[in-house]
């Protein structure tokens, strides 16, 4: 901040050494003069002589730093500068009387223009003056420079990451005034680069200003708009590169000689390698379905191909096996061998009876053995926008940007609109009553909404109006049952702790919410809205309850977490295709139940800690270990009985009493 503040000194001051050095006038004449301006002056109202003329004001943008650009929040975080100028006419004098040109003074005392930026993620409060002072000019130009530490929401396209780009837009409007009241004038086509610190991660190729036209005439907006590509040498050193090596390493299985053992070790330390980066990339990418990153299909297509793999690396052990001459069939070896030598006698025929006991019978056993996972109207307005987590199945909260439009009637502010020529005035809200509400399923800040950053229309008729926004983190109750296909109802619900229903009601302007403010978000769709009355407390007290529907985008979790945990349960039988001459059976279960092991470890990552009810997806991957670990079970038991059949494994008194039987006979 303090690099922010020096910038901010430069800013306003640069272009007005030059005219202060050669201003003449005395400290008596500057006393004189402030008490000239102010004697009648009011800081409550627009600076416009005749009510139907706007107020233009003149907004210049000089960006600092970029400090981070969060793909998985959807968030950018800068230091800005805003430079706003407009004309006070109330502040007008003839230089030539005082011999002063301009002066400085604290931005309390003179009227300011509320300016916000409504793509914040964080913070909707207008641009506070309160650290800052103005520069007041002899023709009535005033001027004033706040910084800005900014949280503002983007939509990131990640499909070309990491090679991708994109562009960050902030979003300036006045919530009050009309843009026939104040209207915002271009001060330069493009964001000012003169004092911005570059970043490591991101490169700025282009700025521009523009006029947003999105709610027509009605607002004056304007997008400030950052365009942004990205530096990727880390990300294809630490990701793309090693995936790629990955995909060319795993064919190599086999130039490995059967004979090695290795073949199945090998295939399956590849998936589990593609599985761990696939958790390495999804830390690092937004949970958005809508476009998916071109690396998420380059891994999915990866661990299908390494699947592949290990099913072709089954099926050429398999086949080497059969070539074994000692796993050909005894009764086939019979056939033969009679083919060959029919007319063998008694002689022969012991030759064959010998062979087949010591040669034929114990590698016919081997082959056995081979071949066996107060009346208030109350409407919710303007931005809804999900940021940050949006909706956080963990912690069970949803967080967003809204809006809230409040109309009351105040008899004591009512005038005859033909005897003054006005029909309605903007000034600061803490001049008026304002009704106390609460958001009672706030989940970290149960003040009530704060009328502070925000001005008041008043119209002729009493009618008030005003429109404060409001950073929200609701606590919402999911039902994950149906994850990663399901879809979830949150409710704001809005409250006067104080007033009873008999003192004040609430009045619901529309049975829905205004989306025209509404930026799409890349995990959830929104089904439906509603505001409804809530009769939980009778008629005791007035409530409203908020209610929006969202529908998961699936794609992302189905392609990172479903499809994989079902290509391990797939290959989980394969190894009783396995010959267990390759010694590999134990280590192919073992690392298919680790496997799952580690895909169930990172679901648990975005599941929430409930018992009731919970994801069908987690009873799914407790059936899959359950199923991988009878099959390392069984696959034990199977090597186990193909070894008694081994008869260096009988005991000693068995092959004693044995021997002593047949010595007998």
């Amino acid at each position: 901040m303090v690099g922010c503040r020096l910038l901010l000194i430069l800013v306003m001051y640069s272009d007005v050494i030059i005219s202060s050095a050669h201003a003449q006038g005395t400290m008596d004449d500057l006393v004189r003069l402030r008490n000239t301006l102010f004697q009648n002056y009011t800081k409550d109202f627009r600076p416009v002589y005749d009510m139907s003329d706007p107020i233009h004001v003149t907004l210049d943008m000089y960006l600092v730093s970029i400090l981070d650009l969060d793909e998985v929040t959807g968030t950018i975080t800068l230091n800005c500068v805003v430079s706003i100028s407009w004309t006070d006419y109330r502040l007008f004098w003839n230089s030539s009387d005082v011999g002063i040109t301009s002066f400085v003074m604290n931005a309390s005392n003179v009227w300011k223009p509320r300016i916000y930026i409504t793509t914040s993620s964080e913070d909707l409060s207008d641009f506070s003056y309160d650290a800052f002072d103005v520069r007041m000019y002899s023709n009535g130009s005033v001027t004033s420079s706040p910084c800005r530490h900014v949280k503002a929401s983007c939509s990131f396209d990640m499909t070309n990451f990491p090679k991708d780009s994109q562009t960050g837009v902030m979003q300036i409007a006045s919530w009050t005034y009309t843009a026939y009241e104040m209207v915002f004038i271009i001060g330069t086509p493009h964001i000012s680069m003169v004092h911005y610190k570059p970043n490591g991660e991101w490169d700025i190729d282009w700025t521009s200003v523009t006029n947003n036209t999105d709610l027509g005439h009605y607002y004056s907006i304007i997008d400030f708009s950052i365009h942004l590509a990205r530096r990727s040498a880390y990300f294809i050193i630490s990701m793309t590169i090693p995936v790629l090596l990955l995909c060319f390493l795993n064919p190599f299985v086999f130039l490995l000689p059967a004979s090695s053992g290795e073949r199945i070790s090998y295939t399956i330390t590849m998936f589990l390698s593609l599985a761990v980066y696939m958790t390495v990339v999804g830390e690092n990418m937004p949970k958005v379905s809508d476009p998916m990153a071109g690396i998420s299909y380059l891994l999915l297509g990866a661990m299908l191909g390494s699947c592949m793999l290990i099913l072709l690396t089954i099926f050429t052990l398999r086949c080497d096996a059969m070539f074994d001459i000692r796993e050909i069939s005894l009764w086939f070896l019979q056939i033969v061998y009679r083919v060959e030598y029919p007319k063998s006698g008694k002689e022969n025929k012991m030759s064959t009876n010998d062979t087949s006991d010591s040669d034929v019978m114990r590698p016919d056993e081997e082959t056995y053995n081979d071949t066996d996972e107060l009346r208030r109207c109350l409407q919710k307005e303007h931005v809804m926008r999900f940021i940050d987590k949006d909706l956080d199945e963990v912690t069970g909260t949803i967080t967003l940007n809204c809006g809230i439009a409040l109309f009351w009637t105040d008899y004591r502010l009512a005038w005859d609109a033909s005897e003054f020529g006005i029909t309605s005035i903007v000034f600061n809200s803490s001049n008026v009553w304002k009704p106390r509400i609460y958001i009672t399923t706030s989940s970290d800040d149960l003040s009530d909404i704060s009328y502070d950053a925000v001005d008041v229309r008043v119209n002729s008729n009493g009618t008030v109006f005003a429109s404060p926004g409001r950073h929200v983190k609701a606590s919402c109750s999911f039902d994950m049952t149906r994850f990663p296909t399901d879809s979830q109802t949150c409710v704001m619900q809005i409250a006067s702790w104080m007033f009873a229903a008999s003192e004040m009601v609430f009045i619901i302007a529309r049975p829905q919410m205004n989306m025209v403010y509404y930026k799409p978000n890349g995990e959830w769709d929104i089904d439906w809205t509603s505001v409804t009355n809530n009769t939980v407390f009778g008629s005791y007290f007035s409530i409203l309850d908020f209610s929006i529907h969202l529908t998961r985008r699936s794609t992302y979790f189905t392609i990172s977490m479903t499809l994989p945990v079902l290509l391990l349960c797939f290959l989980n039988p394969f190894v009783f295709l396995l010959p267990a001459s390759s010694g590999e059976r134990i280590s192919y279960t073992i690392t298919m139940f680790l496997s799952l092991a580690v895909f169930m470890t990172l679901i648990g990552e975005n599941m929430p800690k409930a018992s009731d009810p919970m994801a069908g997806i987690s009873y799914f991957l407790l059936v899959a270990q359950i199923y991988s670990c009878q099959l390392v079970v069984l696959t034990i038991f199977t090597m186990r009985c193909e070894a008694v059949t081994d008869i260096r494994i009988f005991p000693g008194w068995l092959l004693r009493l044995d021997s002593r039987n047949s010595f007998h006979k």
